[in-house]
């Protein structure tokens, strides 16, 4: 008994000590899982946040669409040469409203943008009449110069219209909180002209050598309609004041003998926004503005050489979605 007693208890130690061991494995593996799982639910539970600082790339953001409704209030100076003669042009914007027979202007600009990147389109058209004044005078045969005024009569239509894109390469703080940015531009310009000078008939001159034509008692001097397209480089500067509106600085210069032999361009102008709402931001601008170009013709046209200076103030209503 005493030996029999002394294996029992052994026995029983042994499988108490088995029974804690596998006890304590196993009570160990669940909270091991406990705990893993509940890291786990709270790891999928939790936003993970990835820091890209170091990445130099612009954040997504979404589409701006600009609309402008402008208008140009225009001065026209410049020439026209054919057949080695000349019409010397200048109107200004006073004759265009209180002189010429009727006036026909229509002027807009749209741009798409997002982030450094936007797309642009400008389009102008007039068509102006002038029986009283608007040609200066007229060369004919050496010094001899005929007085338009009261005499004759000026038809002209000028359009163009442009398409490029802007990408914005610096960006930098100013004072009081305002932003400086420089954007470089790039586009297309297609230009649309025709003039039709008509003054009274003088019987000594050479219709012909002088590329006039007859109409009843006028000879009339027709450029024909001219058309061509100019690339265009450039630049904006843009200086935003916080809550203050903004001075936009633009300037383009081209042509390069592709189109014209040279054109160009100068805008300076001040915006602000009229309403701000939910979607939708209304604005007005006002500035100044100056476009020429130099246009050279050839054997297909009906005059040597065009030359042309548009410039004066300008106003716009603007519309941001």
């Amino acid at each position: 008994m005493g030996m029999l007693g002394n294996q029992k208890i052994t026995s029983a130690r042994r499988h108490w000590s088995i029974s804690t061991v596998c006890g304590l494995v196993a009570a160990a593996a669940m909270a091991v899982g406990i705990t893993g799982g509940t890291a786990s639910s709270a790891d999928l539970s939790e936003p993970r946040v990835v820091d890209f600082s170091i990445v130099d790339e612009d954040p997504a953001t979404a589409w701006e669409f600009d609309l402008a409704l402008y208008a140009w209030l225009t001065s026209i100076n410049g020439q026209i040469k054919s057949a080695g003669e000349k019409i010397d042009i200048d109107v200004g914007f006073i004759d265009l409203v209180e002189e010429s027979d009727y006036l026909i202007p229509l002027m807009g600009y749209m741009e798409l943008r997002n982030g450094r990147f936007s797309l642009f389109a400008d389009g102008f058209y007039t068509e102006s009449k002038f029986s009283k004044s608007g040609v200066k005078e007229k060369t004919l045969i050496g010094d001899a110069k005929l007085k338009l005024k009261a005499k004759g009569s000026l038809v002209q239509t000028i359009a163009f219209a442009e398409l490029g894109a802007t990408y914005e390469v610096a960006r930098g703080p100013g004072p009081a909180g305002s932003t400086a940015t420089l954007d470089l531009l790039a586009g297309a310009r297609y230009w649309y002209f025709q003039s039709e000078t008509k003054f009274k008939l003088n019987p000594k001159l050479n219709l012909k050598r002088l590329g006039l034509t007859k109409e009843g008692n006028f000879a009339v001097s027709k450029t024909g309609e001219l058309d061509w397209i100019d690339p265009v480089i450039g630049a904006r500067v843009r200086k935003e004041f916080d809550g203050a509106g903004a001075l936009t600085f633009l300037g383009d210069i081209g042509g390069f003998g592709v189109g014209s032999e040279f054109t160009w361009q100068a805008f300076a102008g001040y915006s602000g926004n009229l309403y701000v709402g939910p979607t939708t931001t209304v604005g007005g601008m006002i500035g100044y503005r100056a476009m020429s170009f130099d246009y050279k013709g050839d054997s297909n046209t009906k005059v040597d050489n065009v030359e042309m200076l548009f410039h004066g103030p300008i106003a716009s209503l603007n519309f941001k979605w």
